[in-house]
């Protein structure tokens, strides 16, 4: 019986090594490059440089999806120009463009996307001309139906200063200025769960 349960103890699986290899996932800063001074993204593997937003391009810093397979990122990021949204995809080795500055409003611009799961992108807009604070709305774009919906709107005499994605909440500070956009007359913290941005 001893020589059997050793015999048995011997025949248990154990689960594989979870693979460390960073080659099959994506980050900033490590495999993925972006300076602000001089924006371009490149992937670096091993001995290999693949640009994947060249400096003609003027792309944001690229947001990486939690799985660590994609970047989101919008070009041209610049003054007075319309943003488009496009997505590297690292499974695929490839870059498209999946919002085009035709899918928003004439007189806005994305300003900023990040990742609300593997799927879906939050998407702030703002205005594409001028210098007053106008981030107002927050649109989701899903991946899978290709479908964009705006979720969140202020006021237009507000402004949407900051968004943070924190676990399961969308952060969100908000400012109110004056009616000529002068002065800002107050300050607020909203708390959104992510689940409400994704019905």
């Amino acid at each position: 019986l001893w020589m059997m349960s050793v015999l048995l103890a011997g025949c248990v699986s154990h689960p594989a090594p979870a693979d460390v290899n960073i080659r099959n996932s994506l980050e900033l800063g490590v495999n993925v490059l972006y300076s602000e001074n001089q924006p371009e993204i490149i992937l670096q593997e091993e001995d290999k440089s693949t640009v994947i937003g060249s400096k003609e391009d003027f792309p944001s810093k690229p947001m990486v999806s939690p799985d660590g397979l994609k970047l989101a990122f919008i070009a041209p990021f610049e003054f007075e120009l319309s943003g488009e949204i496009w997505l590297y995809d690292h499974t695929r080795n490839n870059t498209n463009k999946i919002l085009s500055s035709d899918d928003f409003p004439s007189d806005l611009s994305p300003k900023r996307v990040y990742w609300l799961d593997d799927a879906h992108l939050l998407i702030s807009t703002g205005n594409k001309y001028g210098t007053i604070p106008s981030t107002r709305q927050l649109f989701v774009y899903s991946l899978n139906s290709e479908n964009m919906q705006e979720k969140y709107a202020v006021q237009e005499t507000q402004h949407i200063a900051s968004i943070t994605l924190q676990e399961a909440l969308i952060q969100l500070k908000i400012e109110t200025y004056d009616n000529n956009f002068m002065e800002i007359t107050g300050t607020q913290n909203v708390n959104y769960p992510v689940s409400k941005f994704l019905e």
